[in-house]
């Protein structure tokens, strides 16, 4: 495979020349600049990340560039191998999310599930490729390779979210799995950052709310309470809205205001609730006296006690 000769002109206007070569042409001068980081006839910006400036001298290039751009890289995905190296594979990823290459997904995907990448205490690379494909969104072939990455001490973070991005059912599905990751590396702060991220910026009030249901339906007595007191300290309530309060439709979350007001329910009254309720599907939901005790003594360890109390009201159905 031969390249064209480049002259002075394309130098100072390389658009013409890259647009000029074909589809095995350009691959392969891409691989030689990854290789060899010489972009000739581009020039890059000194002190810039090499594959942050490749991407945005490449977006500068016509419609037609760009476009074969996202059939090149993905393949340059694909027949990457060890010998070339993690540094070309992570200027390969970065391109392509720059560049926005959906085609990179089952590419990457491949990588992931075949255990392609090179081995690396420091699993940045690996971190890299789930970054990438947790940008593009997820689809049903890339989940168990996120639920996967819930025991990552690194990816347990970034996997949950975006299996919550996908489905706030494979997130909950997910949750225990990264609260014991989060735990056996005395990392619970992060769950709070998590859950407050999730209910107050990235989802709407409604998927709030099923948040909140799935969790008390999905989890296991022991994950649903850890679950409720780290929503209680990532500063979470939980008020009526104009309905009855007789549905999920009749709450909403909200941030909880410090004095905790807007809050209704009480520990003895849902307790009452719950004891009144011998079948049917809530009672598979009744916490034992022992989780009882803790959640008590969490709401009178807080101010937010009484949202806390709400919450547990509402999730366990009343």
């Amino acid at each position: 495979m031969s390249l064209p000769e480049i002259s002075a002109a394309d130098l100072q206007a390389p658009g013409p020349w890259l647009a000029a070569l074909s589809e095995v042409q350009l691959r392969g001068w891409l691989r030689l600049v990854l290789r060899h980081r010489d972009p000739l006839p581009l020039r890059l910006p000194p002190g810039s990340a090499f594959s942050v400036a490749l991407a945005r001298a490449l977006q500068a290039g016509p419609p037609a560039l760009r476009d074969a751009l996202k059939e090149a890289l993905p393949q340059l995905v694909l027949e990457w191998g060890q010998d070339d190296g993690a540094e070309v594979l992570d200027d390969l990823l970065v391109l392509c999310a720059l560049l926005r290459c959906p085609g990179a997904m089952d590419p990457i995907r491949r990588l992931l599930a075949d255990q392609r990448l090179p081995p690396d205490p420091d699993p940045a690379l690996r971190l890299r490729a789930l970054q990438v494909l947790s940008g593009f969104g997820l689809n049903e072939r890339l989940v168990p390779i996120f639920e996967t990455e819930l025991s990552g001490p690194r990816s347990a973070a970034l996997a949950w979210r975006a299996l919550c991005s996908f489905d706030l059912r494979a997130g909950i599905r997910g949750l225990p799995r990264l609260m014991a990751t989060l735990e056996e590396r005395g990392q619970g702060d992060l769950l709070v950052d998590l859950l407050r991220a999730q209910l107050f910026d990235e989802l709407d009030a409604r998927r709030r709310l099923r948040l909140l249901d799935l969790a008390a339906w999905e989890l296991d007595e022991g994950a649903l309470c850890d679950f409720l007191l780290a929503c209680a300290e990532a500063g979470l309530g939980l008020r009526r809205t104009n309905g009855s309060g007789d549905g999920a439709d009749d709450f909403e979350v909200c941030e909880r205001a410090p004095d905790g007001s807007g809050v209704e329910r009480t520990l003895g009254r849902l307790r009452t609730w719950i004891a009144s309720h011998d079948g049917g599907r809530r009672s598979r939901q009744r916490l034992s006296e022992a989780r009882w005790i803790q959640l008590d003594h969490a709401a009178n360890r807080w101010s937010s006690g009484p949202d806390l109390m709400l919450l547990l009201d509402h999730a366990l159905g009343a």
